[in-house]
C-alpha cells in the first residue's frame, strides 16, 4: 500500500473514531492520545496490530516509546519513516 503521510493520518483517524465511537472531527491529530484517555495499553494491542496489518509494516518495540507514538501525526510519521525504509 504506497498512501502518503496525509492518507496514513487519515486512515488512523477513521480506525480511532470508528473503534472508540469518536467523532472524527473530534480527534485533535496532535493531541496525546494515551493522555486524553482514547487509548489506553489493552486498546494500544489493537492500534498496533490494525497498524501493522494495514499499512504493511512491522514496529520495533522501541518506536512504541517514542513521543510521536502518542498522537495521530506521530504515528502516521513513524510508518512514514518505517515505509520509506523499506523502500530503500
Amino acid at each position: 500500500m504506497n498512501l502518503n503521510k496525509e492518507e496514513i493520518k487519515q486512515k488512523i483517524k477513521e480506525y480511532i473514531a470508528n473503534e472508540y465511537r469518536i467523532a472524527p472531527e473530534m480527534l485533535d491529530e496532535t493531541a496525546n492520545l494515551f493522555e486524553e484517555g482514547i487509548i489506553d495499553s489493552i486498546a494500544m494491542h489493537g492500534l498496533i496490530i490494525f497498524l501493522e496489518k494495514t499499512f504493511e509494516v512491522k514496529f520495533e518495540e522501541k518506536r512504541f516509546f517514542e513521543p510521536r507514538f502518542t498522537c495521530i501525526e506521530g504515528m502516521a510519521a513513524i510508518i512514514a519513516d518505517i515505509k520509506e525504509n523499506q523502500d530503500n
